[in-house]
């Protein structure tokens, strides 16, 4: 290992002085050692994920097949750097996100060992906004057995747009996360779809569905949202109130604060309820003086 990585490590360090020299070195490298070879550079795509040495690498080990083998290792150590990468990747490919989608389908249908962790695959998926086309591969998803996948399906519909139908199915999950994400996923919509999901968000059981909801129709503008947080506020239920604070919080509206206070005051024996409330007024200052330097 040691010969090698010093080796890549010295070519990425002196690679802008002779980019077609050592690039040159990178390919033998990679194709005397492939194993090592991908765990030298790792470090390299992690700390400078812009500079020319790594947009080399990304369409390298892309040319290969190797880059997503490099991003799941990246991934579980630093999810930031590996959706850095992911979209430098796009821009190098344009075929990459139907490339990640298809090994997604795969995985679905895999029913033993899976080359690439499907969570994994989703997560490169959600750092890149998706285009519509790519639901096509995923259509096996849709009903997993695994709440987590579903989820996190519901976010990546939102992001890849005229997602409407996916979204109205995942809304009926029986997993109160899925139902939360596919709300999550309309933030950025004022249509009627999104307000339509949003009223029925409202009226759900499960606490987080309903601080979703309310955050949409916030965004949206709806004024009776304000009102109807500070309600939930007041709630019997601690899970309620504190999902109530935390979309206060969410929001950044600096007319909150005298209500977060007073519950914080009068919930000083619930920590659940009192340093919610906390982290919702330190998310509203800082929102507050975000907006003062604009």
């Amino acid at each position: 290992m040691g010969d090698i990585a010093s080796q890549v490590n010295r070519s990425l360090e002196l690679f802008s002085s002779d980019p077609q020299g050592h690039g040159r070195s990178l390919r033998e490298l990679l194709e005397r050692a492939p194993g090592l070879f991908q765990q030298a550079v790792r470090g390299r795509l992690e700390t400078a994920p812009e500079s020319a040495e790594a947009r080399y690498v990304v369409a390298l080990l892309s040319s290969r097949g190797m880059l997503l083998s490099v991003l799941q290792e990246l991934f579980s150590a630093d999810q930031r750097a590996a959706a850095s990468i992911a979209g430098l990747a796009r821009r190098l490919d344009p075929g990459f996100e139907r490339l990640v989608a298809r090994a997604l389908a795969d995985s679905a249908r895999s029913g033993g060992a899976r080359k690439f962790d499907p969570v994994f695959l989703l997560g490169v998926l959600e750092s890149i906004r998706g285009a519509p086309e790519i639901l096509f591969y995923l259509e096996n998803l849709r009903n997993s057995s695994q709440p987590r996948i579903r989820s996190r399906m519901a976010i990546l519909a939102g992001k890849a747009g005229r997602a409407h139908e996916w979204l109205n199915g995942l809304f009926g999950d029986p997993d109160a996360r899925v139902r939360a994400n596919a709300i999550e996923a309309l933030w950025c919509s004022n249509d009627d779809f999104a307000t339509e999901l949003f009223a029925r968000g409202v009226q759900d059981a499960h606490h987080r569905v309903v601080a979703n909801a309310l955050v949409g129709q916030y965004l949206q503008g709806d004024a009776a949202a304000t009102q109807a947080m500070e309600r939930m506020a007041g709630s019997p239920d601690p899970a309620f109130q504190a999902a109530a604070v935390w979309a206060m919080g969410r929001t950044g509206d600096a007319s909150f604060a005298g209500v977060l206070r007073a519950l914080r005051k009068r919930h000083e024996n619930s920590p659940l309820i009192a340093q919610g409330a906390l982290r919702a007024l330190i998310r509203i200052g800082q929102a507050t003086r975000a907006a003062a330097k604009l």
